[in-house]
């Protein structure tokens, strides 16, 4: 009722249409950039098409220099996933230049889709491997508000599936400069975790199944600990 009553007041419709051309311009501007960037394609060949999944790449006209990701099931069982992707370096009227950093971040955000599902049903399975790490890093993990061991699982696979992605789909800059972003933010272990999964793909036609990822992150971060 409250949002109805200021809609009303502030004549919020009549200025979302006088917004109507500036929003098409920063579609226009994400869509151009992404248009020869098969994203899902890579996705479906390396994890298997999610069963009736939607896909959209929202601009994110409020959220500054961040963004964030969400999906959500319908009730015919299929999976809606959308990626709100920050403005990167916008020009003076306020129009997004799209570079390798946005795609970066889309392909973080929609392989959410993919990875917490895995993880969110082996919380258990991960603790011997992931707790000691995630008591290494904690301060690292909760400044980023990532207060868990089943976050930090998540996040950590994610950033490695991310930083696969670049390499192949990317240049190596790029990769290099994503991995050592990773290693700023404490996931130290980004580049040993892609080079796993990576092998695991290699050894299974280009997939990557559930139980592989699972078992290449626990050797990763027992392997980390170890040496650290």
């Amino acid at each position: 009722g409250l949002v109805r009553r200021f809609a009303a007041a502030s004549g919020f419709d009549a200025f979302y249409r006088s917004q109507s051309g500036y929003h098409a311009e920063v579609e226009e501007a994400l869509r151009e950039y992404l248009a020869d960037k098969p994203v899902i394609d890579w996705f479906d060949t390396t994890f298997g098409r999610l069963r009736g999944a939607s896909y959209r790449a929202v601009p994110g006209l409020l959220t500054g220099g961040h963004g964030f990701g969400t999906s959500a099931e319908r009730r015919d069982g299929g999976l809606n996933v959308a990626a709100i992707v920050f403005l990167e370096s916008p020009d003076p009227r306020g129009v997004p230049r799209p570079s390798a950093r946005s795609l970066e971040f889309l392909v973080h955000e929609l392989a959410h889709a993919y990875v917490n599902p895995i993880f969110d049903a082996r919380v258990e399975a991960m603790r011997a491997s992931a707790l000691p790490l995630f008591r290494e890093v904690e301060r690292a993990m909760r400044a980023q508000a990532y207060t868990s061991y089943p976050i930090m699982v998540n996040e950590s696979v994610v950033r490695a599936i991310t930083l696969l992605f670049l390499r192949e789909r990317a240049t190596s800059a790029d990769a290099e400069r994503s991995l050592a972003e990773q290693r700023d933010l404490s996931f130290f272990w980004t580049g040993e975790l892609a080079d796993a999964l990576d092998a695991e793909r290699r050894r299974n036609s280009g997939r990557l199944e559930p139980q592989a990822i699972v078992d290449a992150t626990q050797t990763v971060f027992t392997e980390w600990l170890d040496a650290h």
